[in-house]
């Protein structure tokens, strides 16, 4: 077609453009004399002039020019996809790497490839050599042939394995290629191959990742669950705790309280009952001096005598002080009398009475009850300077039975002032 092409482009040419017209127009191509000139029929005859001629032919010549370069360009377009079709092959997915090297086992290398430029032919992806170090792949494939460099951190420090020429087999996915290794500084250390094959197509990695995602949105979903159940769960545990503890000191308040006030009242129940037992024993002393009856704290007290030194003035009278030793006011009348030898008929001593006065005394009061000796005893006491005699008081309340006491006593003459 190219031939064809120069040839009728060619000015003066004419069996050039003979040639073309009469392939145009289903003429055959001979080996061994080329193209051969036909023979012109009456309806495609051209004008017999010269110069019409010329012009004739120059047209069909243009004609079959473009014909010739629309038919080129379909041709090419038809051979461009073959073409591109050798950079389309998708590395992306899953891929189970093994590198070996000079006197060293052979190394695993596992990851995925998730970048892929169809158009340019570029890839790249994360690995992890060894299951320990990372690593990350980069390349290029150009049909069938692949560049792949990975770059990785050994104990050693830095380390690249470059595969200039890599084969990669699109039927069964996997490649191969021998490669350098180089070190951090960019020199070359040993030289190896790489190998790998793809485990899953980026499909199957998609949908394990969004697999994984799910039951890990779904774990964490069922944790963040568990956990505030379970925080939920421990806050009315310490609030149930918290009330159980405040409930118990409360109630250990409250009998400690209640203890308290109950050693207290019967601190004062002891008090009260030993004061009343005091009471109760001293009363108790003072009926049995009285001969009442003992055991009975109700029993009328006598009145008793204060005054235990009586002087009898120059106008015959005598004061005597009473006190009452009852829890009620009592009244009564005191005698005093002397004592006579007894006569012939008479077996016991006979009493004159020789003065006598009534009294009226509060609760556990006193009083002084005064009142004069009588003439015939002031007679007797002018005669005898002292005189013996008995005072008999008797002490009556209301609702109880009177009591009586007595006194005996010495009544002695005031002494006359000195002047």
């Amino acid at each position: 077609m190219t031939t064809l092409v120069e040839r009728s482009a060619a000015p003066g040419n004419t069996t050039a453009a003979c040639s073309a017209e009469s392939e145009t127009e289903g003429q055959h191509y001979s080996h061994a004399g080329g193209y051969r000139r036909p023979r012109i029929s009456a309806s495609a005859s051209p004008p017999r002039r010269s110069g019409a001629r010329r012009a004739w032919l120059s047209a069909r010549g243009w004609r079959v020019f473009a014909l010739g370069c629309i038919t080129a360009s379909v041709l090419l377009a038809g051979s461009l996809p073959a073409t591109a079709s050798a950079t389309t092959y998708d590395m992306r997915g899953e891929w189970a790497l093994v590198l070996t090297a000079t006197s060293e086992p052979d190394t695993p290398c596992n990851g995925v490839i998730n970048l892929m430029n169809l158009a340019t032919g570029e890839f790249s992806g994360n690995f992890e050599v060894a299951g320990l170090f990372p690593a990350s792949l980069t390349g290029t494939i150009t049909g069938t042939e692949a560049l792949v460099t990975i770059n990785t951190v050994s104990p050693s420090g830095p380390l690249t394995f470059i595969a200039t020429k890599a084969a990669v087999n699109t039927s069964n996915n996997t490649f191969a290629g021998t490669g350098t290794y180089y070190n951090g500084k960019g020199e070359p250390v040993n030289v190896g191959e790489v190998s790998g094959e793809r485990t899953k197509d980026y499909t199957e990695v998609l949908e394990r990742e969004a697999r994984e995602l799910k039951e890990r949105e779904e774990r964490e979903a069922r944790e963040l669950k568990e956990r505030e159940e379970r925080e939920a769960r421990e806050l009315v545990e310490r609030e149930e705790r918290e009330l159980k503890e405040r409930t118990e000191h409360e109630l250990k308040e409250q009998q400690e309280k209640a203890a308290r006030e109950t050693r207290e009242k019967e601190a004062q129940e002891l008090k009260a009952r030993q004061e009343r037992e005091a009471r109760e024993a001293s009363e108790k002393i003072k009926t049995e001096q009285i001969g009442g009856t003992s055991g009975n704290k109700d029993v009328l007290m006598p009145t008793e005598l204060a005054t235990r030194k009586v002087t009898v003035g120059h106008s015959r009278s005598i004061s005597l002080k009473l006190t009452n030793p009852n829890l009620l006011a009592v009244t009564g009348h005191l005698e005093l009398s002397a004592t006579k030898k007894p006569g012939k008929s008479a077996g016991k001593k006979q009493a004159a009475s020789l003065g006598g006065a009534s009294f009226a005394i509060s609760t556990n009061g006193s009083e002084v009850v005064k009142f004069k000796l009588s003439q015939g005893g002031e007679t007797e006491l002018s005669h005898r300077k002292k005189l013996s005699v008995v005072l008999t008081i008797v002490t009556e309340a209301p609702s109880d039975t009177a009591v009586t006491k007595t006194y005996n006593l010495v009544l002695r003459l005031t002494p006359p002032k000195k002047h």
